[in-house]
């Protein structure tokens, strides 16, 4: 798989190569999801990091649920959206799930604690035909409790197994279709911070075509 970071002194770059790809897309052809570890390197991380304690977040609440979130218009947002929009990352997710001709990625940063009240209910991501691939990356770096992801045939009874997220930069990625659903469960200890969206075959990112160097 791979990774993106920034070696000192340079641009963010992606590097890595196909190597647990088939890996990832059996499991993601069986369960409808799967972990890449390690997306963003320890330095990008870091200075996501930073960046994250500086910023304000608001707290959000709708029908699906709610969350403490990061404006749009904040530079990190604009930033990793810039990084994630590079080719190389479409043709990874492609890879490690079968789903071609990826062409973009929309998404915001949130945050979760066990001190603001947040509720989550199952839903699907369908919108249109402009959701393919959800993805969601894991932005702290200390363990939490509770925020678990889970996935299941839509209207099915019970609680499917949880999946529990919490590696520094690893990444999230589940199928989004008409007959799934997902929710998130409560965060009891901890905060957890995620960058989440969607990957779309369509329109284009609207950024020239080629291997991106983030500002």
């Amino acid at each position: 798989m791979i990774t993106l970071d920034r070696p000192p002194g340079g641009s963010v770059v992606a590097s890595g190569d196909g190597t647990d790809a088939a890996a990832v897309r059996r499991h993601f052809e069986e369960h409808d999801w799967a972990l890449v570890p390690g997306l963003l390197g320890p330095r990008l991380l870091g200075e996501v990091s930073s960046a994250l304690e500086r910023a304000e977040f608001e707290l959000r609440a709708d029908s699906m649920g709610g969350e403490l979130k990061l404006d749009a218009t904040d530079p990190i947002v604009a930033r990793l959206l810039f990084v994630v929009n590079d080719p190389a990352v479409y043709r990874m997710v492609e890879a490690a799930t079968g789903i071609d001709s990826l062409a973009r990625f929309d998404g915001r940063i949130y945050r979760r604690t066990p001190e603001v009240a947040h509720y989550h209910v199952w839903h699907d991501d369908v919108a249109g035909d402009t959701r393919l691939v959800a993805m969601s990356v894991n932005l702290g770096d200390a363990p939490f409790e509770g925020g678990d992801f889970l996935l299941r045939a839509k209207g099915a009874a019970g609680e499917p197994a949880p999946v529990h997220n919490a590696g520094p930069g690893d990444a999230l990625l589940f199928r989004v279709r008409s007959d799934l659903e997902h929710r998130m469960t409560d965060v009891t200890a901890g905060t957890k911070t995620a960058f989440v969206g969607w990957f779309g075959a369509k329109p284009p990112w609207p950024l020239p075509h080629g291997s991106m160097i983030a500002p």
